[in-house]
């Protein structure tokens, strides 16, 4: 039993360290979707202070574990990492007497930090447990996140959750029936003509308005606290903003994709990824691996996947058409002109000086996919992050490639064979 005084003397021994905690974390970006820094922080500060289950699962939750594999029921804790703002540089932090002012800096991230330094109480007194217990730095808590990490835990231990408890909002609060919540995604659709010689026909926005409008009229019911929001107003530019901006994406691919399938890697990273956040890079590395096993080039099977994953089918079709029409339509314009001039010293050098670009960028994406297989989709470099046995799996797979010319599909079999192998061994 674990006594209030033992409590109350580690809360004030922590006292100047939960600050500095607070300001290191609280500059760290965490827009949701994007909370690999602060995770990565998050996972290395856990494992700093002796815990020994400790990774970073798909949806980027940092799961910390106590006695999980020798009890049924478990208990979880969580606080969540992602914040509000959408920064692209570190956070911006004052400090006015003992207030601590920063985006963020409240909703989580103090509670946050708390969980984090109970965590090290566990960690101390971790032989007076007599429960599951697991602690969990969440991702994608808040908008359009949608509660991914939460999620998450649920669909892989719901069954196994006894008590599960959230720290958010303020000292003086505490929610004990849950929340629901619907949220839904509404398109107006108009024919878009022009605004002088077509005034008075339906416009978008104006539809939009309305309907905002006259959902502001209705009351809630009163029996129980009820509210409604709308949140993000989009459009003005075209029909179908989605459909179009991946077909534009995959135009863009399609029409500088020289070299071949893996030389348009890097163009899809920089799109789907970097530029607009579609996938995070362990999604991308997945859909490499997906794009290759399945028939087809790589870089029409990732838009195909990546359009389906946007926008539906409709988003599959228009992706995958956007990919390869640049290439059919050059191709139609230059074949005559390429056999007529192919020997020409000019021609010969323009194509001679793309070669080693081309192969610049299948090695830039063939690093930052094998960084990511290696020490995860937080992309930190550390000795004591490496996945010893995805190096082994990669070192493997290249011999029997490059020495024994075995088949690639018995290659990528046995590789997904021998990672399930070492799951279930726990390595």
């Amino acid at each position: 039993m674990i006594e209030k005084e033992e409590l109350d003397w580690f809360i004030a021994s922590c006292k100047d360290e939960q600050a500095e905690l607070l300001m290191t974390l609280g500059r760290i970006l965490a827009p949701s979707h994007h909370e690999e820094k602060r995770a990565a922080f998050c996972k290395k500060w856990f494992e700093h202070e002796g815990c020994n289950e400790v990774w970073i699962d798909e949806a980027q939750n940092v799961i910390c574990k106590f006695n999980c594999d020798r009890y049924d029921e478990i208990t979880v804790m969580m606080a969540h990492m992602d914040v509000v703002f959408n920064d692209t540089e570190e956070l911006p932090m004052r400090r006015d007497g003992d207030i601590l002012r920063a985006p963020g800096i409240g909703d989580d991230t103090a509670n946050l930090v708390n969980l984090m330094l109970a965590t090290r109480f566990l960690v101390q007194h971790k032989d007076r447990l007599h429960t599951g217990l697991m602690i969990v730095a969440n991702s994608c808590e808040e908008g359009l996140g949608n509660l991914k990490g939460c999620k998450e835990i649920f669909n892989n231990y719901g069954d196994r959750i006894r008590r599960f408890y959230s720290f958010d909002g303020y000292m003086s609060q505490c929610t004990s029936i849950a929340v629901g919540s619907h949220r839904y995604r509404m398109q107006v659709q108009c024919p878009g003509e022009y605004s002088y010689l077509d005034f008075g026909k339906d416009n978008a926005i104006q539809i939009a308005a309305e309907i905002i409008h006259e959902l502001y009229r209705i009351s809630p019911p009163q029996q129980e606290y009820t509210t409604y929001n709308v949140g993000r107003i989009e459009g003005g530019s075209t029909v179908n903003s989605i459909a179009q901006e991946v077909t534009l994406s995959f135009l863009q691919i399609g029409a500088f994709s020289f070299g071949g399938g893996y030389a348009a890697v890097p163009l899809i990273q920089s799109q789907i990824v970097n530029r607009h956040g579609w996938l995070s890079m362990s999604e991308f590395t997945d859909l490499i691996t997906i794009s290759q096993m399945t028939p087809g080039p790589i870089a029409v099977n990732s838009a195909t996947f990546v359009g389906i994953k946007i926008a539906g089918f409709a988003g599959a079709i228009v992706a995958t058409l956007g990919c390869i029409l640049p290439s059919c339509i050059i191709v139609t314009l230059i074949a005559r002109l390429y056999l007529k001039y192919r020997n020409l010293a000019l021609l010969q050098g323009v194509l001679g000086s793309l070669r080693p670009a081309v192969v610049a960028m299948i090695a830039s994406a063939g690093i930052s996919i094998l960084v990511t297989a290696f020490w995860g989709s937080e992309a930190v470099i550390a000795f004591d992050a490496t996945n010893w046995v995805m190096i082994a799996i990669f070192l493997l797979c290249l011999v029997l490639l490059l020495k024994v010319k075995l088949d690639p599909i018995l290659v990528m079999v046995l590789a997904g064979v021998l990672n399930l192998a070492a799951a279930a061994a726990g390595l």
